[in-house]
């Protein structure tokens, strides 16, 4: 009996090409899977989606999300409001597709969807970890930043049609101004000892898998299973020329090796923010603090 499997489609992720990938890749899942399908066609349509429909999402054996990022953070928060315990997948069509990368390592953009609906097939399910924040009811499955990195995700927002090329235009205008956010965290070791920092700003970057979009090796070595939160960040006393060459090195990882950015890894974290804004998978939020913890292996994907 073949499964059940419902499509969902943000239209305008990677330059509004979701659609056309969903049409290139409909036969071949047609042939796999019975196939229902949904189109989010404005913020929080997804939401309103499943209010009416969770009774029927709650019989499908897989959620195929097409689009970038945004589309499955979405997808994962109304699953987990529902208490639905089906796994999700994704073919990616987006500007970042930080966690497809973080869980194949696929380099070639025109393989990627040929890769997608190969995972698709074999239908492998793995339990992987999820970030949440627990004051909000939220969840994460790829990053929460705070400072240049969020800017870099909202302020290109009218930018879309130019792909990734917008994340390095407003990297460059970021740089050019060196603008600080003024801000505390507090993450904690072993047995609950904490250790705050506070100050300003130039990047906060709490990830959970290692690719913040497909070029940006945000956190060297980190697994989609290993129990820990990734944190970068870097304080105000950085010169532009140090910060050209931190950002040219995200893309190798060896960012982290630079002396001004301090990289650590735990299982929870807190923060507070005085100015800009906090970005959960590439979605802004309003609230200037966080509560932040790992839940290992709460999710199911298809590997």
């Amino acid at each position: 009996m073949n499964k059940e499997v419902l499509v969902i489609i943000n239209p305008i992720s990677g330059k509004g090409k979701s659609e056309k990938v969903y049409e290139n890749s409909k036969d071949k899942l047609s042939n796999l899977y019975n196939l229902d399908e949904f189109i989010s066609k404005y913020p929080n349509h997804v939401n309103e989606y499943f209010l009416y429909n969770h009774k029927n999402i709650e019989t499908k054996d897989l959620i195929i999300g097409i689009g970038g990022d945004g589309i499955i953070y979405e997808i994962i928060n109304c699953l987990r409001k529902y208490n639905i315990q089906i796994p999700i997948a994704e073919i990616p069509a987006g500007s970042g597709n930080g966690y497809f990368k973080s869980i194949t390592n696929e380099n070639d953009k025109e393989n990627t969807i040929e890769e997608a609906i190969s995972i698709i097939e074999n239908y492998k399910v793995e339990n992987v970890d999820l970030m949440k924040i627990k004051n909000l009811n939220l969840y994460s499955r790829l990053a929460i930043s705070w400072g240049f990195i969020s800017d870099l995700d909202i302020n290109t927002e009218w930018m879309r049609k130019l792909g990734s090329l917008r994340f390095d235009l407003c990297a460059i205008w970021n740089i050019i101004r060196k603008r600080t956010y003024s801000g505390r965290f507090t993450y904690y070791l072993e047995n609950d000892v904490s250790n705050t920092i506070e100050g300003n700003f130039v990047y906060f970057w709490a990830c959970n898998v290692s690719h913040g979009s497909h070029d940006t090796l945000s956190a060297p070595g980190a697994k989609c299973n290993d129990s820990l939160i990734h944190i970068s960040y870097i304080l105000d006393d950085v010169s532009r020329c140090e910060l050209i060459k931190i950002m040219l090195s995200l893309s190798s990882g060896k960012f982290i090796d630079h002396p001004k950015v301090v990289y650590i890894s735990t299982s929870k974290f807190e923060l507070e923010i005085d100015s800009g804004m906090i970005v959960i998978d590439g979605e802004k939020i309003n609230d200037k603090v966080i509560e932040v913890k790992n839940l290992h292996k709460e999710l199911k994907i298809l590997v």
